[in-house]
């Protein structure tokens, strides 16, 4: 059995890392950028992508439960739990935060679209909802960034401080011989 993860659940992490940046980083743009047709844009581009990051994020979930898992680096007992209870968090939080924000769209009660396709809308407009649901859709995600530099951080203690190669099982690095 392999010390690495394999190359589609490399990719899989790597692409969700890379969408989870630029669907946050464009929110935050979004916010800044005065209404008009660029931010419309840029919204749209948030939209679309982070409704697409869950079909990722499902598609990664049922990909980890069907694929042999890497042999496991020993490590104490406090440090597993904590590994085991970032990853759980991160995995609801990659589903909730966009499941939030599909929330937030319908609510809203304007359809966005992006080269010609629009998005379909779950729900009713609801201006009541929309501020609770906004709020919710935020702090999730602040709450996703706080688990994901967590994660990065723990990556980089085991990689600078611990070499204990737990780094290199998703960099794809080869074991030596």
């Amino acid at each position: 059995m392999s010390r690495h993860y394999d190359s589609a659940s490399r990719l899989l992490h790597w692409l969700s890392a890379v969408l989870i940046v630029s669907v946050f980083a464009a929110a935050l743009i979004q916010e800044e950028m005065p209404r008009g047709d660029a931010r419309t844009l840029v919204l749209a581009l948030h939209i679309f992508v982070g409704s697409g990051f869950l079909v990722l994020v499902i598609l990664r979930g049922g990909w980890a439960l069907l694929r042999p898992k890497p042999v496991e680096i020993p490590m104490p007992g406090w440090m597993s739990a904590s590994s085991r209870i970032v990853h759980a968090s991160l995995y609801a939080l990659m589903l909730a935060v966009p499941l939030a924000g599909i929330w937030l769209y319908g609510v809203r009660g304007r359809p966005s679209a992006l080269l010609n396709v629009t998005m379909p809308s779950l729900f009713q407009k609801n201006d009541a909802m929309r501020g609770i649901a906004g709020e919710i859709h935020e702090l999730l995600a602040y709450a996703l960034i706080a688990f994901a530099l967590l994660h990065i951080g723990a990556a980089l203690y085991h990689h600078f401080i611990l070499k204990d190669g737990i780094l290199e099982r998703m960099r794809g690095a080869q074991e030596k011989s």
